[in-house]
């Protein structure tokens, strides 16, 4: 089997503890390149906040795809929004109970091309009305945001999609707004089949896709549901677990014995 088509999260996955790409890790994207492996970024992050490894990486070099806030913002190499889905004013009201219910927590608003922290809005009625908002998240303590998790009631269950990517992090994006539904999008558009992908991932939002694709790979630091899911788990984030994973699962000797 020949992949054609890799997602990478980025933390937890291809960023180390210090928000870095290995120089190895970024070699090893680089090279598979030039076997016309295409290879995308799947985070929870902004586009602002993505582009630079894009430019690290020379993936602007090629055709591809950026997705960003869980899918929620799909674009290609020119900025053209492939994916765009903002959360709906009423809905970003609905939310804002709980923020009140979880001051001391850190919540913060998420546009196409910034974040501000929900406690340096003064007016939050003009604030919502004048930008488009595609994530809302909270940052706390592991243990804050298992309560917060556990007190989410049905009506916003059903009005957003929750997800973590790391245990100290919540979002809420609209609702159906996944990686997975990016990954299908960019897949119908380069014309590559479920068998021909490789997902690699952490997190509670890399689940689906890990179960859904071809070969989906588990770092060794990731989610325990997320490892159960997996077809192969690799090093950790601080050792290079996504160069490794590739190097091995793209080596033509391992296709011949798969």
């Amino acid at each position: 089997m020949k992949y054609k088509l890799v997602f990478i999260d980025l933390d937890g996955t291809l960023l180390n503890s210090k928000n870095q790409i290995s120089s190895y890790n970024c070699n090893i994207i680089k090279r598979i390149q030039t076997q016309n492996v295409k290879v995308v970024l799947s985070s929870a992050r902004g586009i602002y906040r993505i582009k630079k490894y894009y430019e690290q990486l020379e993936l602007f070099n090629s055709d591809t795809y950026i997705i960003s806030y869980n899918g929620s913002i799909v674009i290609d190499n020119n900025e053209n929004k492939i994916i765009d889905e903002k959360i709906a004013n009423e809905d970003i009201f609905k939310l804002i109970e709980i923020i009140n219910t979880y001051e001391p927590t850190k919540w913060n608003l998420h546009s196409y091309d910034s974040k501000t922290n929900f406690k340096d809005i003064q007016d939050i009625d003009k604030f919502i009305l004048n930008n488009d908002i595609y994530k809302i998240n909270c940052v706390s303590s592991v243990e804050s945001i298992e309560t917060l998790k556990n007190n989410i009631s049905e009506s916003i269950k059903s009005t957003f999609q929750i997800a973590s990517s790391l245990p100290t992090h919540i979002s809420f994006v609209k609702k159906g707004s996944t990686k997975l539904m990016a990954i299908k999008k960019i897949m119908q558009l380069l014309s590559v089949k479920q068998e021909e992908t490789i997902t690699i991932g952490d997190g509670e939002n890399d689940l689906e896709m890990i179960e859904y694709a071809g070969c989906g790979i588990a770092m060794k630091n990731a989610n325990e549901k997320v490892k159960q899911k997996a077809k192969f788990i690799t090093d950790s984030n601080d050792n290079d677990g996504v160069g490794k994973a590739l190097e091995i699962i793209l080596n033509e000797k391992w296709r011949k014995k798969a």
